[in-house]
């Protein structure tokens, strides 16, 4: 995820620097779209590789520069801030969680109701990749979006979710070209890579699925120590 973050921050830079995709370049780098094209063309690369805010509370990941010089032996400035962080990664996890979840209801509304319509962006540039998708799927966000909102099922939830995003992107948007900034993929890809992480690490501490497991580990410790007072007496 903190790669294809990284990657998908890097054309919006790159786009302004260079001329990429074919977008023009912004002349004085120094006005405001210039300062914003080297920040968000350095600000990627140190991104990508591990040195860059990703997710303050869950840290750059094994494969990184960050975990390399953490391992090494020594003195760390920030060992110490940066396991306290990581303790709050379940919460931070839920936040994330709950807005990806208002996002995915935002564009199955769209698709139902037609309503939220989409009045800026870049000129000459498509519809995002996931409105292009049927109408039907609108009914798949809702439903999986509040599942994701409150943290119910959560896991299954973006699963579906990962799964709808792929496919918007590649029957979608890769047919009007390779780059999502210019075929309006890339918010799809957003969305696949997070909810990929939601799938694997589950839904955090704010979250129905928490207090649902929570309260099933309780009943089957008090049936647990039940037995052994059973077994004791006998």
């Amino acid at each position: 995820m903190r790669i294809a973050g990284a990657l998908l921050f890097f054309q919006h830079g790159a786009e302004k620097l260079f001329g990429f995709a074919g977008a023009r370049r912004v002349p004085d780098l120094f006005a405001q779209r210039g300062v914003a094209g080297l920040l968000e063309t350095i600000g990627p690369v140190l991104l990508a590789l591990g040195l860059y805010l990703w997710m303050m509370t869950a840290g750059p990941g094994a494969y990184s520069l960050d975990e390399w010089i953490d391992g090494q032996r020594g003195p760390h400035p920030f060992r110490a801030l940066k396991r306290k962080l990581a303790g709050f990664e379940p919460y931070t996890r839920s936040i994330m969680r709950a807005i990806v979840g208002f996002l995915v209801i935002e564009h199955g509304a769209r698709k139902i109701f037609d309503v939220l319509p989409i009045v800026g962006g870049r000129r000459n540039v498509p519809p995002l990749a996931i409105d292009g998708l049927p109408a039907l799927t609108g009914y798949i966000d809702l439903i999986a979006g509040a599942l994701l909102i409150v943290g119910l099922f959560a896991r299954p939830a973006a699963v579906v979710v990962a799964a709808e995003m792929l496919a918007a992107y590649f029957l979608v948007a890769t047919v009007r070209g390779p780059w999502p900034i210019r075929n309006s993929g890339g918010e799809a890809l957003v969305h696949v890579v997070i909810n990929i992480y939601i799938a694997l690490m589950g839904a955090g501490i704010l979250s129905l699925d928490h207090v649902i497991a929570k309260r099933e580990h309780a009943v089957k410790e008090v049936l647990v120590q039940a037995g052994l007072k059973n077994i004791s007496i006998q």
